[in-house]
């Protein structure tokens, strides 16, 4: 059997909301695919969208890249998210780098390098990684030397005069 350690995290500045009531589900689905369509949709789908780039309302892009996992040669799925000057809000601008490297089998690695200029300004500079999901000890984080010789994770996360440091984290 695993042990397993669970946090529980209590928001300070977050008030929860009315619990949205249950609602019956429809027997008829207007946008669902039905029959042959259902069937051809399952078998042959479409190629998954991998890059694209996302104005920000107020000013700037963001570009998301997705590679999927490769199961063949066991790698996993990468994302990335390039911030050049974005901003949906017109006072907060975001300039930056985010980089997930997902699998089951290896670890996961999240990187960061990212700021954000604006009323509240805040930064993260940092590389946490977990070990296997799939693997007979339940998920961590990785702290020992990685293959660059740094620490496995990493670095910090600053939001105006809060600062958190990745080592808080070690055990």
């Amino acid at each position: 059997m695993r042990d397993i350690r669970v946090r529980r995290a209590r928001l300070l500045d977050v008030v929860p909301g009315v619990p949205v009531p249950p609602a019956a589900v429809p027997d008829e689905v207007p946008y669902a695919l039905r029959g042959e369509a259902a069937e051809r949709a399952l078998w042959d789908p479409p190629e998954p969208v991998t890059a694209a780039r996302v104005a920000g309302r107020h000013g700037g892009y963001l570009e998301i890249e997705h590679i999927p996992p490769d199961l063949a040669r066991g790698t996993g799925a990468t994302g990335q998210v390039r911030y050049v000057g974005y901003s949906d809000d017109g006072a907060s601008v975001w300039n930056g780098v985010e980089r997930v490297t997902s699998s089951f089998t290896a670890d996961t690695v999240y990187e960061a390098d990212v700021e954000l200029s604006g009323p509240v300004p805040g930064e993260m500079h940092l590389r946490v990684t977990w070990t296997p999901l799939a693997g007979s000890e339940p998920t961590r984080l990785r702290f020992e030397p990685a293959a660059d010789g740094r620490p496995a994770s990493f670095g910090y996360a600053r939001h105006g005069a809060e600062r958190r440091d990745v080592a808080m984290l070690v055990p």
